[in-house]
């Protein structure tokens, strides 16, 4: 028995994927009672490559914040982009899918009755000043009252018609005409009257909220006289799916493409540098704004946010340019948070997007975000204990259009899809898929979908048809069960194919301890821990179902103790739906206890990677060290994973453990 559970314990000692938790050091608790400004930056059509032009961006925001590094767009389309932002929801709950009626545009927000309840009532209901400048929703106004001003915002200056000269601005239910003079530009004039509004509303010792949309880089990306001689030789970038080569593979509308011409690529290079050309306005309104915050005592005290609508293509899969499509040039933006307690220079890697910006300012401000919300805070994030990546979304909805209208005539057709880390699955409403191995081929240049496994297909259409109908706390739940249910398949399909097989053996020679880790659990609420005992008990094993609280170091030393001595104990399962960061104090506890009561623990600890491998996988690892014989598993911490690991991994493996013993 020794030799054969000894051999099983090599391959199987399993890290956790631990799903849920949020850092110990919040950015709401470093705010403390004096609340603090949030200054929202959002331009317009900006591609991730070009912000390489913009060096006051990187000299007062990354280099002085955090940068995510996989932040999405929901819908890369600038109104449903902008009601998911100004909502937290996906379009398919704001139902805005489209620019304009009669599937969305500003009309059918309002309609909807969705100007009642956005991030501006949020936090004027909640004392704050708020503030848009720039632009709104597209189709804003109604054409039969201009002077219209949404409810939440305390001033308002949102472009009518026109952009970057020769245009109208409502100001405060005044329209105001801007011409062709070189001071006229759009983007100069509303950095000012942000200035303007700021050195006001800190004077009156309120908290503010400052919601500035400049057009730029959007088309036709006219610069500021200052500006249009700049990046003479500039090109678009000339990434591997440029013009892509074959396309064999691709959708029907990009298939039917032929390869870009070199007069349209030409066009495509002109349009790349008037839009850098247009973008240093906004940088330099970017220093203007932290410099007046420095002036008026406020830059300590504001947090500065700086994204875009959605992505845009620049001949990338034969697409001259545009945005919409399912790709990272489309979905995958900047964001970028400079703040109190924001530390400096450091990129995120969390999957997350534009739903999630809503709930994020509005714990920020100390504001309970509605129930409706789908997405979730960041504020974890932007500290410095951010948590594990495990802990907060593994797969991320993606859409396009209405999928009941005919794709004929549109240059994409509607779509939802998902994005996990590794992978991007589309569904059209023409019936055709791509798949994508984004680890391999990160510039999607070989779709998968005809000869991918199929299981892997089915496992991310079933999480996308559950995200496609997501509703708050369903989107956010679906968004994390997801990812971890592919982990343990993934891990099955990689098992020895001897370890897969499974026979009907007689499995009462077998015992099991369940160790559950938990932030608040007891044994009569433990319902996941009650799960695996039914499941295993069904098989034919004897149980003993243990639980234990996070952070309890005495109870979990204890529980090892007992696990040790209990020389009929064969197996331990351990099930950790909690959220332990990797530098909290949870395994220094541990250590200290084990170290004390446990003969030979210390050693074993100081073999072990804390910072590669986190606390809960150590416990794991060290349990597996003290019990010697015992076979060790981590679980993740969904329900559905779980089942799906109890299935596919732990039965199949203790009955051909106990079928060896009986050889």
């Amino acid at each position: 028995m020794t030799r054969i559970f000894r051999t099983l314990s090599i391959g199987l000692v399993l890290l956790a994927v631990i799903l849920n938790g949020s850092s110990e050091n919040t950015l709401s608790e470093t705010a403390g009672a004096d609340r603090p400004n949030i200054i929202f930056i959002l331009t317009d059509d900006l591609d991730a490559q070009s912000m390489a032009f913009m060096p006051k961006l990187k000299t007062l925001l990354s280099d002085q914040g955090v940068s995510f590094s996989n932040f999405f767009v929901s819908f890369s389309l600038c109104c449903p982009s902008r009601a998911t932002i100004l909502r937290g929801q996906y379009g398919h709950n704001t139902q805005i899918l489209a620019n304009g009626p009669p599937d969305g545009g500003f009309e059918k927000f309002r309609s909807l009755g969705h100007e009642n309840s956005t991030i501006a009532t949020w936090l004027q209901e909640a004392g704050y000043r708020t503030v848009l400048l720039g632009k709104y929703l597209n189709g804003y106004p109604d054409r039969g009252n201009p002077t219209y001003v949404p409810p939440g915002w305390s001033e308002w200056y949102g472009v009518l018609r026109g952009h970057y000269f020769n245009y109208q601005i409502n100001e405060n239910g005044r329209i105001v005409s801007y011409g062709s003079r070189p001071q006229d530009y759009e983007t100069d004039v509303l950095a000012r009257k942000t200035i303007d509004f700021i050195q006001r509303t800190a004077k009156e010792g309120k908290p503010f909220f400052v919601y500035l949309a400049p057009f730029a880089p959007h088309s036709p990306a006219t610069p500021a006289p200052r500006h249009q001689d700049l990046f003479p030789n500039v090109k678009a970038p000339r990434t591997p799916n440029f013009n892509e080569e074959d396309v064999s593979d691709k959708p029907a509308y990009i298939r039917n493409r032929p390869p870009l011409t070199e007069k349209e690529i030409a066009k495509i290079d002109e349009q790349h540098r008037k839009r850098l050309q247009s973008l240093q306005a906004v940088d330099e309104a970017i220093e203007a704004l932290i410099e007046a915050l420095e002036a008026v005592g406020q830059l300590d005290n504001t947090y500065i946010f700086f994204t875009t609508d959605n992505g845009f293509h620049l001949g990338n899969h034969r697409l001259a340019t545009g945005k919409v499509a399912p790709y990272e040039e489309d979905i995958r933006v900047p964001l970028i948070v400079r703040g109190p307690g924001v530390p400096a220079g450091r990129t995120v890697e969390h999957l997350t997007g534009n739903v999630d910006l809503a709930p994020t300012w509005a714990e920020l401000a100390g504001v309970k975000a509605p129930d409706f919300v789908d997405g979730r805070s960041l504020v974890p994030l932007l500290g410095s204990n951010p948590p594990s990546a495990d802990n907060l979304r593994q797969a991320f909805l993606l859409e396009n259009g209405n999928l009941d209208r005919r794709s004929q005539g549109l240059a994409i057709p509607p779509y939802r899809a998902i994005r996990t880390e590794d992978y991007l699955y589309v569904e059209y409403n023409t019936g055709e898929r791509e798949l994508y191995d984004l680890n391999k081929d990160p510039y999607q240049l070989q779709n998968l979908s005809a000869t991918a496994d199929p299981n892997l297909l089915k496992q991310l259409s079933s999480r996308l048809a559950e995200l496609r109908s997501c509703a708050a706390a369903s989107c956010r739940a679906a968004e994390i069960l997801d990812a971890s249910a592919l982990l343990w398949q993934n891990k099955w399909e990689k098992m020895p194919e001897h370890l897969k097989h499974k026979e009907e053996h007689t499995l009462k020679a077998v015992t099991c301890w369940i160790v559950t880790v938990s932030d608040s659990r007891t044994p009569e609420t433990d319902t996941t821990g009650k799960f695996i005992n039914t499941e295993l008990q069904a098989a034919g094993h004897q149980i003993a179902l243990y639980t234990i609280i996070k952070n309890d170091a005495a109870q979990i030393a204890t529980m090892l103790k007992k696990l040790k001595r209990d020389r009929e104990a064969q197996v331990a399962i351990f099930h950790g739906g909690t959220g332990l960061s990797k530098k909290d104090q949870t395994a220094r506890t541990i250590k200290k206890y084990l170290d004390e009561e446990i003969e030979g623990f210390g050693e074993l600890f100081r073999l072990l990677s804390y910072e590669e491998i986190g606390p809960y996988a150590l416990l794991s690892r060290a349990v597996a060290g003290v019990m010697n014989k015992k076979l060790i598993f981590s679980l993740p911490g969904s329900e559905n994973a779980v089942k799906l690991a109890i299935e596919k991994l732990i039965l199949p493996v203790l009955g051909h453990a106990v079928h060896e013993l009986k050889k």
